[in-house]
């Protein structure tokens, strides 16, 4: 049935399945395992088999002058929805194709698919990227260069090292010394010196992470090295583990007065008196409950309702 037809009935699959919104009118769409909001569709009425993903953060002039060289998958296209939300459609790399992730590669051929993504990126590098209105010519930094995690590879008789490599993945691409890293980066990857909230992205940067990962990955059995490094967390805004819970007072420790004074455990510990009251600030209080979901970079919320509860609800539909 054809999308806006009287019987809404077509959509109840989609709302039990949880699909935003603008995938209702969509055939055989799939989560992938791979990251939050990734989906594998088939367009209708092409038939074309695509893949689907929706964040909040996106480079497509990185993405899409890197696929015109031919090391990213095609960009079809990038709308902006509602809520500040981005919707990439682009081709599905398929594993029946012949690509695979770095610790799907035997170990044996490890070292030599690790040196052609090394070639590739340095060939992107020096792809300019034009920035603004002006159309200045910079370069690109792809932001999150993990080799097990945003890099695809795929045997090439035709290729010099044997092996094509696509990169997928620009949430955190930019140009170089303009964009910067966004908010609440997951902890559980060792980024390179100098990378954090705030900072300018750096070609440099790419370099380093791919080497990192790469060195891991040739050092392991198995690709247990890469897994170290985080494959598979695809969705940068990973909620960091909750701290160790604090070491409870000494029995012997002076509680504070009815006043609010506080004494003190041994070792330097403050015990918390009846009556004094715990001020935490905004950063103690993040610290203090990490689960709590942050506010994306750039939404607005409007009055108690989270623009991603229509995205995923349908009542922007």
């Amino acid at each position: 049935m054809k999308y806006g037809a009287t019987d809404a009935g077509w959509r109840l699959p989609a709302l039990q399945q949880a699909l935003p919104y603008p995938l209702h009118s969509w055939a055989q769409v799939t989560p992938l395992p791979h990251g939050k909001h990734v989906y594998r569709a088939t367009e209708i009425p092409e038939g074309r088999p695509v893949v689907v993903k929706f964040t909040q953060r996106y480079s497509g002039e990185v993405h899409r002058v890197w696929a015109e060289a031919g090391y990213a998958p095609e960009l079809l296209r990038h709308a902006l929805l509602p809520g500040g939300w981005h919707m990439l459609v682009m081709e599905s790399l398929e594993p029946g194709d012949g690509w695979c992730m770095l610790q799907e590669v035997p170990d044996d051929m490890k070292a030599a698919a690790g040196a052609a993504a090394t070639a590739a990126l340095q060939a992107v590098h020096l792809l300019p990227i034009a920035v603004g209105r002006s159309g200045k010519q910079v370069k690109g930094v792809h932001g999150d260069m993990r080799a097990g995690a945003n890099v695809l590879f795929r045997r090439a008789a035709n290729a010099a090292s044997g092996w094509e490599v696509q990169f997928i993945d620009f949430e955190n691409a930019g140009p170089e010394n303009k964009a910067v890293y966004p908010p609440f980066m997951s902890s559980s990857i060792q980024w390179p010196p100098g990378v954090r909230h705030g900072a300018k992205l750096q070609q440099e940067h790419d370099k380093q992470l791919l080497r990192s990962t790469l060195s891991l990955a040739d050092a392991s059995t198995g690709g247990t090295g890469v897994l170290a490094q985080g494959v598979g967390q695809r969705h940068r805004h990973v909620s960091a583990a909750p701290p160790p819970p604090s070491p409870s007072p000494a029995p012997n420790a002076r509680r504070g007065d009815e006043s609010g004074a506080v004494g003190r455990a041994p070792g330097g510990g403050a015990a918390r008196g009846r009556g004094r009251r715990r001020d935490l600030s905004r950063g103690q209080a993040t610290q203090a409950l990490p689960h709590l979901p942050a506010r994306p970079h750039g939404m607005r919320l409007s009055g108690a309702r989270a623009p991603q509860l229509c995205l995923f609800g349908g009542c922007l539909a």
